[in-house]
């Protein structure tokens, strides 16, 4: 460091205690040329920085998905203001076309009966943006491969892929981090593993005792993956054991077991013996970590007026304690919460990314509202709720945008619920309506939304302002051949 600037920059001595309104060294006005080489000029800090957000929000009106950066610096330390601008001008302008946009599922002995979707994953390029591959698990036990790309109305849809997995129905599914495998939970209390290159199964977990509900590969391990069942338990699997001599019944045994992993600590062998499994709904595996968190169909004490919802947050290094995350899981205007005793819990669990790194989203199976968790380390909850947003099964579930921005739900009104979890201007959601029957399961991919309905259809929506603006100027003569978002 020759360089008599650069010392006096990083001499953190030189620095303390300076007047932020006094001109010093290394230190210009807004507009001014820096006196360092590549680096950025300085703003001035005479306005508060109130009002620096508020002139930059009204001269970037019009550009509603730009991400600015306001920063003060005081020397050596900085602080910064980050402003987050709406986007809801882009889920205003959700649409989905009556053809080309609708897939429909048809049972595999009976084509002219519709087969329901419990689940459906995009693939892991889909969410980079790179592919356009959905999997829909149907109650049939067969998984079909999708094409969702683009295309006109007249034009015919690219040829799915049918893979007959199982022979109940499949409630989760997932492609492996690099979209090779995909692996598939089903009613018959077991998981496979299926290649999608040789389309032939590869493994198959067997242990559980009950349907198995949810489960999530580890996102830094290609062959680790985690599941939850109806029994109650939590299991971590490793797939290369298939060549060990660790198979029981042609199947690979978990490598460890949580039996019981929502049950509360009782005090008497009678009550023990009373109380009832708690089935596991969903597990989520936090990125970069050990660590799981999971939740239950039945779980907090049972009160008239107010429930708490646990979630499970597992170390693996120390399994044996765990820390459980309560969330005040009680709406007071729900007619469902005022009158019975009966303990509700968690449907399904959403992980956010990029954005919203972090937070885990949890929807209850009797309230009309979502909850977000800055899960493990602080609690920091905020209700994000609508009239119109009912769950009555625990097969609607949640799910985040690859961005981090956007968490949609399904419902069992028939409607999908979009939220932009970053603008705090607005808490109301972006309402997406094609049907009257419950939409269950649904994913996200770089830019679309794949919803799985109980007719037996699975749509796609797309950010469209051309045809959203067109829908809303003629509805009447556009009702035929769009469905579009409504503003609430």
């Amino acid at each position: 460091m020759s360089n008599p600037l650069r010392r006096a920059f990083f001499d953190r001595t030189n620095l303390t205690n300076v007047d932020s309104r006094k001109e010093v060294p290394l230190r210009r006005k807004f507009g001014e040329t820096s006196a360092i080489p590549n680096k950025r000029a300085r703003l001035d800090t005479s306005t508060t920085t109130e009002e620096r957000i508020l002139d930059t929000r009204r001269n970037l009106s019009e550009t509603p998905f730009r991400k600015l950066k306001i920063k003060q610096k005081y020397g050596y330390y900085s602080k910064g203001v980050t402003t987050s601008l709406s986007s809801r001008p882009i889920l205003s302008s959700f649409v989905s076309s009556q053809k080309s946009d609708r897939y429909c599922l048809h049972l595999r002995d009976d084509i002219n009966t519709h087969s329901v979707a419990f689940s459906c994953s995009f693939s892991r390029g889909a969410k980079r943006g790179t592919s356009t591959l959905l999997s829909i698990g149907t109650q049939d036990g067969a998984v079909e491969i999708l094409n969702t790309k683009s295309r006109l109305d007249w034009e015919a849809e690219p040829q799915r892929n049918i893979l007959q997995i199982h022979d109940s129905a499949i409630f989760d599914l997932k492609y492996s981090l690099d979209d090779e495998y995909i692996a598939t939970a089903s009613h018959d209390s077991s998981c496979r593993i299926t290649s999608l290159s040789t389309q032939q199964c590869t493994a198959v977990l067997v242990g559980h005792t009950g349907s198995v509900k949810s489960l999530d590969w580890f996102p830094d391990h290609n062959s680790l993956l985690c599941t939850g069942a109806r029994d109650g338990s939590i299991r971590i699997w490793d797939i290369r054991c298939s060549s060990l001599k660790t198979t029981v019944s042609n199947g690979i045994s978990p490598s460890y077991v949580i039996h019981d992993a929502h049950a509360e600590n009782t005090s008497t062998e009678k009550k023990k013996k009373a109380a009832s499994i708690k089935g596991i709904t969903s597990v989520v595996i936090i990125p970069g970590t050990s660590e799981i968190v999971s939740s239950s169909s039945s779980d907090g004490p049972r009160t008239l007026l107010i429930r708490y919802r646990k979630l499970r947050h597992w170390d693996l290094r120390y399994v044996k304690d765990c820390w459980t995350v309560t969330d005040l899981g009680g709406n007071l205007d729900d007619p469902t919460l005022a009158s019975g005793l009966r303990s509700r819990g968690v449907s399904g669990l959403a992980l956010g990314s990029n954005l919203s790194a972090g937070y885990i989203w949890s929807i209850a199976a009797d309230s009309r509202y979502t909850l977000p968790l800055k899960a493990p380390y602080s609690y920091q909850p905020k209700a994000f709720s609508h009239p119109n947003l009912t769950v009555k099964s625990f097969y609607v579930k949640l799910a985040a945008s690859p961005c981090g921005r956007w968490l949609a739900c399904g419902s069992s009104s028939g409607g999908t619920y979009i939220w932009d979890v970053n603008d705090r201007s607005s808490s109301s959601p972006i309402e997406l309506i094609s049907s009257t029957k419950e939409v269950g399961s649904l994913d996200w991919a770089f830019d679309t939304l794949a919803t799985c309905c109980d007719d037996g259809t699975v749509r796609i929506w797309r950010p469209n302002l051309d045809i959203a603006s067109q829908c809303r100027a003629n509805p009447e003569e556009e009702k035929w051949n769009w469905f579009w978002s409504k503003d609430l």
